[in-house]
């Protein structure tokens, strides 16, 4: 059988001597609504959306239709067929990882006979993370030995993130943070989002959101990372915009607006709380 590629994603030929062994791996934003084909592969399918937008029915096109909850990874035994039903007709955003695993992987013992596949929630953006990161640095390669070993490497990161999976009462599975771990790249995942809002109005909300973490989690990652929460960053970034028009003789109401404070006596007091000094007297600093 042979893969049926989707989405916009990087394939590989099986390496029979590397196990488990990447084989497709995407992170993907497109606009569609509407049924799927049939989507069956020889190898095993981990799918992840951060979106509820999606019904799925696996097994059988008599199955009924589920509805797929936000932040929740799909893991497909290989040659279970499945359908998605696109709900939401804008622009939908998800990833997956396709491999090649033998018989004797520890992923069997998630799955439910009665159900052939699991879901696994990953309140924390884990899996997410990791995937949506690794399939951007493939992206940007061409097929070949770097590139493999790059998606390589995610899997084999996705698969220790699902090695940690927990049965809650209910009997969903679920993965969370282990003590000490903080995923890399969130920091110039954060800044990457800050950067181009500096005027606007963000709250913590918005950037957990785009990250697929939740609040609790962003923050602490963060701050373990840089030793202040997102919120400090945009001050701070705020700030070094602010000195860069200041020193281009911008008007103090003109730098407010543009840096997303709300007015000049705002702008004056996190100004001076920053940097020990009022704005007028850096320009004057700087006017010599």
């Amino acid at each position: 059988m042979e893969i049926k590629e989707f989405g916009n994603g990087k394939y590989w030929p099986v390496r029979r001597h590397v196990n488990p062994c990447v084989v497709g791996l995407s992170w993907y934003r497109r606009s569609r609504s509407g049924k799927s084909a049939r989507l069956q592969h020889p190898y095993w399918v981990l799918d992840y959306s951060p979106d509820a937008s999606a019904r799925i029915r696996v097994g059988s096109d008599r199955a009924p239709w589920r509805l797929r909850g936000a932040q929740v990874a799909h893991l497909y035994p290989p040659r279970t067929p499945y359908w998605e039903w696109e709900l939401n007709p804008g622009a939908i955003q998800g990833g997956y990882v396709i491999f090649n695993a033998g018989q004797d992987i520890f992923l069997r013992q998630l799955i439910n006979p009665g159900e052939g596949h699991v879901q696994i929630a990953d309140p924390e953006g884990l899996i997410g993370l990791r995937l949506k990161e690794g399939a951007q640095a493939v992206a940007r390669m061409p097929v070949g030995e770097i590139s493999f070993w790059r998606a390589q490497e995610t899997l084999c990161v996705l698969l220790s993130i699902l090695s940690g999976a927990r049965q809650e009462t209910d009997g969903r599975w679920t993965v969370r943070e282990m003590a000490g771990e903080v995923p890399k790249g969130l920091v110039a995942e954060v800044e990457a989002f800050l950067k181009p809002r500096v005027a606007e109005s963000v709250i913590l909300d918005d950037i957990a959101r785009a990250l697929h973490l939740s609040r609790s989690s962003l923050s602490h990652r963060y701050k373990a990372l840089t030793g202040m929460s997102p919120m400090q960053t945009l001050v701070q970034l705020r700030i070094e915009q602010s000195q860069s028009l200041l020193m281009r003789g911008y008007k103090l109401d003109d730098i407010a607006e543009q840096c997303g404070f709300y007015d000049a006596a705002h702008f004056s007091r996190a100004f001076q709380a920053k940097t020990g000094q009022t704005p007028r007297r850096f320009a004057r600093t700087l006017g010599g």
